[in-house]
């Protein structure tokens, strides 16, 4: 049997050294829990024998978590539980290594860093969760996903400090070669990405008009924004060439990123996410459908509606075609965000087509609800009132479209709401494909009731 690796080390704490002698990775672990208890200062092996080093005779610097911490500067509870994880994932002595995190290793992060313990850890972790951080493995554990990991390499700490170096735009890009890539988390899904830039816009909204100088938000919306160049673009830009859009995305990316570095106003922000989405959406729709999925004939009102989004506006189109795309993909693990989605192209094409502005010049316009509460701007039932009307459809079709709608709304709705529900599985994505393919046939048919009639 082979005898236990042992190597004698000079160690630096501080501004004082010490020999150790032993496992460094052991070694490492006692002085981290030490440090708990005693000052702050970094931890890094300078010297020893070749039993502790590397391939290459030069040994690897030992950091622990309260140094650690201390160069990443978490400026919140959220940004902080991204910090444990991607501590225990890439950082820790190998021994204590985790996939996952949950309420006691996020305790055990916390008071080893001397980080302030929130009143609630399991909420921490859901919030955490909830800024896209962080994806639920299991009930109660976590695994930090693609935006967790690119706010703590690039956005904290000095690399979140320093502002990125100017690029330029070539008008034409040759293909790179495939390089190998680096270990990290999942590669995140297109449509996984293009929720997250959703999770930004409510956020953003409530800061309309004003700059945004919160630090955790401008992490999140870089770690966001830095997530486009460093994973997901490798997935959809692979096999499309001279496609505008790639320059589109890198731009938005480019000066989303740039702009976190300023006073920058929400309403720039919602500008620039917009147009990252809206080219996120159109290179994996081109992406797929020039793949090999894309095989099923679409129905007719499918086609009369695709005909009739791209008419409107190609951006609506785009999302319904990723609708499409998504149904057919028996690879996904969740129908989630496909439903949120088809419920997005509903509201846009009403917003689209009955402006509010438009909506309250109507005399049958009514500014109180039913409640007789004041409403701030048209329902979906008003605006498809007004969109019905607009094209003189007939009284039966005026009376009956603004409730489909609002039925239409709640359907996908509740789907959405019991995803959270069921959890994962392969018969549980299989529950959801069947349910929302029934309510395309429904949200088709209303869809065909507000689009401008076209000739064949």
């Amino acid at each position: 049997m082979a005898a236990p690796v042992s190597s004698r080390l000079t160690v630096r704490i501080g501004d004082k050294e010490v020999e150790l002698q032993g496992d460094p990775e052991h070694v490492a672990r006692v002085i981290a829990h030490l440090l708990a208890f005693g000052p702050p200062g970094p931890v890094v092996t300078v010297g020893g024998d070749e039993g502790g080093a590397p391939p290459g005779g030069t040994p690897l610097p030992i950091v622990d978590i309260r140094t650690f911490f201390g160069n990443h500067w978490p400026a919140s509870d959220n940004e902080a539980a991204a910090a444990v994880a991607y501590y225990f994932k890439f950082v820790a002595p190998q021994d204590e290594r985790k996939e996952v995190i949950d309420k006691p290793t996020l305790d055990e992060g916390f008071r080893l860093a001397n980080y302030p313990l929130p009143k609630r850890l399991d909420a921490t972790l859901v919030h955490a969760k909830d800024a896209g951080y962080l994806s639920q493995a299991e009930r109660g554990s976590y695994r930090l996903t693609t935006v967790g990991h690119n706010l703590v390499a690039h956005s904290l700490g000095p690399a979140g400090k320093a502002k990125p170096a100017p690029s330029r735009r070539s008008p034409k890009s040759k293909p790179k070669k495939a390089q190998k890539k680096k270990t990290g988390p999942r590669a995140m899904h297109v449509d996984e990405y293009v929720q997250e830039l959703d999770r930004l816009k409510p956020v953003l909204r409530r800061n309309k008009d004003r700059q945004v100088f919160s630090q955790e938000l401008r992490h999140r919306i870089r770690a966001v924004a830095e997530t486009w160049p460093n994973d997901v673009r490798l997935q959809v830009v692979g096999n499309i060439l001279g496609d505008e859009r790639v320059g589109i995305a890198d731009d938005a990316a480019r000066k989303i990123i740039e702009a976190t570095f300023h006073n920058t106003t929400a309403n720039k922000y919602l500008d620039q996410v917009a147009a990252l989405r809206k080219a996120v959406i159109g290179l994996h729709v081109r992406s797929t459908v020039t793949g090999q999925n894309a095989v099923e004939k679409p129905s007719a009102d499918t086609l009369a509606v695709e005909r009739g989004l791209e008419a409107l506006n190609p951006a609506i189109a785009d999302s319904y075609r990723q609708v499409l795309l998504d149904l057919r993909d028996n690879e996904r693990i969740s129908l989630r965000g496909t439903a949120n989605e088809l419920r997005e192209v509903l509201r846009e094409v009403l917003e689209v087509r009955s402006p509010d502005e438009m909506v309250m010049k109507e005399s049958w316009y009514q500014i109180k609800d039913a409640q007789g509460r004041e409403k701030h701007r048209p329902t979906y039932a008003d605006r498809a009132k007004y969109a019905v009307r607009l094209q003189s459809k007939g009284k039966n079709i005026q009376k009956q479209t603004p409730g489909s709608v609002e039925r239409a709304d709640e359907l996908l709705g509740s789907i959405v709401r019991s995803t959270y529900d069921r959890g994962s599985g392969a018969a549980h994505t299989e529950t959801e494909r069947s349910e929302i393919i029934k309510q395309l046939r429904y949200v088709n048919a209303v869809l065909l009731e507000l689009l401008p009639a076209r000739t064949p």
